[in-house]
């Protein structure tokens, strides 16, 4: 990520970017999308990264929703 770029024009760069490899019909499954964005912050979202990356493994049952 540009340190000079909001978190907003971050995402819409690599929106824009997924867009044009849909284009080209290229098949990028969305879990490989998100580890792209997760690798592309900056190293102030590593809390946020580290906590979306456990989500996987939480059973939402346990949490009481389903």
């Amino acid at each position: 990520m540009n340190p000079t770029n909001t978190m907003e024009q971050h995402l819409n760069k690599l929106g824009a970017m997924a867009k044009e490899l849909d284009a080209t019909r290229a098949t990028i499954p969305p879990k490989v999308k998100i580890v792209v964005l997760l690798m592309s912050l900056p190293k102030s979202y590593e809390f946020l990264v580290t906590s979306l990356e456990s989500l996987e493994s939480i059973d939402p049952k346990k949490l009481g929703r389903s």
